[in-house]
């Protein structure tokens, strides 16, 4: 399954087929609303003990799917080109980030989510759900990796986010918990999700270890006849 780097490259038809000769498997590239449906059937598994409005927020290199759900399905969804990758690249050009550099980050974040964000005033969100990514990053700083859905206290997030965004790329290569790869763009990740937390201003927030590949997988499981629902004991990990 291809997402919005084979949605966006100048080259993805000739990519595509030289990764379909090497894996010997059709590649299917979903749209943005497709993606959001399969993200929605992963984190929705592990919902059944949490009822009310929740938005999953699912961070990608090129894109975010903001996806607003309950336990019957999407109410809305949006896929917007704020991947962080897009964002490292575009705003993060010094080390540590420059304060202007960072003001126009967030500002062009607002600026692209509130447009959508602005059908939500009436309906009271119960909590911000991340879903993988750099989310099981924060699980993981958290000491949580086997929580399937897990807790994050907004002050740990508002912490983690001032923390990265002072530090220089070789300091944070050596942030005790934070894999190297993911050092480069957690300033623009964590930016992201402050940005959110601040203008949805939800109840909870959790970090899901379910999301797209998991709705893809529970949707061939139910296809064949099994249970497409995770049963959690209360501290978020699986029965």
């Amino acid at each position: 399954m291809g997402t919005a780097a084979l949605r966006t490259a100048d080259n993805a038809a000739s990519l595509t087929h030289q990764l379909e000769a090497v894996l010997g498997h059709p590649i299917r590239i979903i749209d943005g609303q497709e993606e959001a449906r399969l993200i929605a059937t992963g984190v929705r598994s592990l919902l059944r003990q949490h009822p009310g409005t929740h938005l999953v927020l699912d961070i990608g290199g090129g894109s975010v799917e903001l996806i607003l759900l309950d336990q019957h399905g999407i109410i809305s969804s949006v896929s917007l080109p704020l991947g962080i990758a897009v964002l490292h690249h575009r705003f993060h050009q010094h080390e540590p980030i420059r304060s202007d550099e960072l003001t126009l980050m967030r500002e062009h974040i607002i600026g692209k989510v509130r447009p959508w964000l602005a059908q939500l005033q009436n309906t009271p969100i119960k909590s911000l759900i991340g879903a993988s990514g750099i989310f099981d990053v924060l699980a993981d700083l958290d000491l949580h990796p086997d929580m399937l859905l897990c807790p994050i206290p907004k002050a740990r997030i508002q912490d983690v986010t001032r923390q990265v965004t002072t530090m220089d790329l070789s300091s944070r290569k050596r942030l005790p918990g934070l894999p190297e790869e993911r050092a480069d763009l957690i300033v623009s990740a964590m930016n992201l999700i402050d940005v959110l937390i601040e203008e949805v201003h939800p109840e909870e927030i959790y970090t899901s270890a379910y999301a797209m590949k998991e709705g893809e997988l529970l949707e061939r499981m139910a296809g064949k006849g099994h249970s497409s629902s995770v049963d959690l004991s209360p501290d978020g990990r699986p029965i």
